[in-house]
């Protein structure tokens, strides 16, 4: 045969070969067997060690899990048929395990197939919640310990961006957001923009950190909103009812005496150089019981924030409740500006807001590096900790809470063991 017909020929062969449907590939079994064997599960013991609650997980995410959906906006990656995180991994079985008599006993009334997200505890532990994720919404579902039940107990869809996706508010009440409705469709992008997109700095400089999948267009920013946009419910296990308006949540927060509930909600103008959670926030207090909401604070966008090692916003942040009272709000205030490089005598001071008096903020201490952390104990009682980068030391300090007074406990660079706990530090 004449070798100038010969080619084609091979040619339109391994051309049919390529475009023939292939499944995909399975590797020998004892492979298989060997990466697929299921992980130790994880257990969760309650408080009285009583019941250990045994859970199951995959070791990979299924081929249908990596192949649903994503968006990529605002420095999130969403998952747009179920309002969550994307490829967020699940608990694919669960068990109680009764220490006491050693028996494991089977829970009633899971939903099948089991995706499991945020197992959480009841404060009084008789019963945990978590969220049970579908092709198209995710739900909230209870379990009686003693019964071994699981019921679901939501009727609108949850959605779980931007902040914690449920809390208990004492034992038999739980607050969550859910899809508002009528919603509408998801925005589709135009052919053809509008306009150009245009950015300003209005003659301002300031560092600027990168990040991934911020928004870029209009369509992005109505997209973000579409997705992130809840509906606050509270539900004592016999009904929901709404609380407000639908928003752009960041935060939520559960207070001590289970009648407050700290919010915050995301404001425009969203920002094309920050993610979500640094866009401009309004931050308040809902009472539970009648939905009213105090405002707090509003903190503008961090775009043009400082970003060296020891700078933070030179706004309230770091909001948190007091473990050990009712109601009590804490928040921290840099004192220098958020410039870690510049000379001042205290850095930072510790704010806090009782929402049962009849009075505004009032500051509890100072500190003269960065406070990091507070372990909160009794009216007495407290541990404050505080660090600086550029000298690399750490102090921690107890705190008297009833006068506001710091007596150190050490001081050590953060590179030394923890030898000289104890040692006596010049405040």
């Amino acid at each position: 045969m004449n070798i100038r017909f010969l080619i084609p020929l091979l040619c339109m062969g391994l051309s049919v070969e390529a475009q023939d449907r292939q499944a995909y590939q399975q590797p020998p079994a004892v492979m298989r067997d060997l990466l697929l064997a299921p992980p130790t599960p994880s257990v969760s013991v309650d408080g009285k060690a009583e019941w250990m609650l045994v859970m199951d997980r995959s070791s990979y995410p299924t081929l249908a899990e990596m192949a649903e959906p994503e968006v990529r906006v605002a420095g999130l990656r969403i998952n747009p048929a179920n309002n969550s995180a994307s490829r967020t991994p699940s608990v694919n079985g669960m068990k109680l395990h009764h220490l006491p008599t050693k028996k494991d006993h089977v829970i009633k009334g899971l939903p099948e197939p089991l995706k499991a997200r945020n197992v959480t505890w009841s404060p009084d532990e008789k019963s945990f919640a978590f969220l049970q994720a579908s092709a198209d919404r995710l739900d909230l579902y209870v379990v009686d310990v003693a019964g071994q039940t699981a019921r679901k107990v939501n009727t609108a869809a949850l959605n779980t961006l931007m902040t914690t996706p449920f809390a208990w508010a004492g034992t038999d009440r739980l607050v969550y957001r859910t899809v508002p409705d009528g919603l509408g469709r998801m925005p589709e992008r135009q052919p053809v923009p509008a306009g150009p997109v245009i950015q300003e700095n209005l003659g301002r400089q300031g560092a600027s950190r990168t990040y991934q999948d911020l928004i870029k267009s209009p369509h992005d920013e109505a997209l973000f909103e579409h997705l992130a946009t809840s509906q606050l419910v509270v539900n004592d296990m016999r009904t929901e009812r709404s609380i407000g308006t639908p928003a752009v949540y960041s935060r939520m927060s559960v207070s001590p005496d289970n009648a407050h509930l700290l919010v915050g909600t995301v404001q425009k103008p969203y920002s094309y150089l920050v993610p979500a959670s640094d866009f401009p926030e309004n931050i308040g207090v809902v009472q539970l019981a009648s939905g009213v909401e105090w405002p707090v604070v509003s903190n503008p966008s961090a775009e043009g924030a400082p970003i060296g090692f020891d700078d933070v916003p030179d706004f309230p942040r770091n909001f948190q409740w007091r473990p050990d009272l009712p109601a009590t709000l804490t928040y921290v205030k840099a004192l220098d500006k958020g410039m870690g490089r510049s000379k001042a005598e205290h850095r930072d001071a510790l704010w806090q807001l009782d929402m049962w008096a009849d009075k505004g903020p009032s500051e509890l201490f100072k500190t003269r590096r960065r406070l990091r952390n507070v372990v909160w104990g009794d009216a007495k009682n407290a541990i404050v900790y505080e660090n600086m980068f550029a000298d690399r030391k750490i102090r921690m300090s107890r705190l008297d809470p009833s006068t506001g007074r710091l007596d150190s406990l050490y001081e050590r660079s953060s590179n030394d063991a923890y030898s000289d706990i104890g040692r006596p530090v010049t405040a």
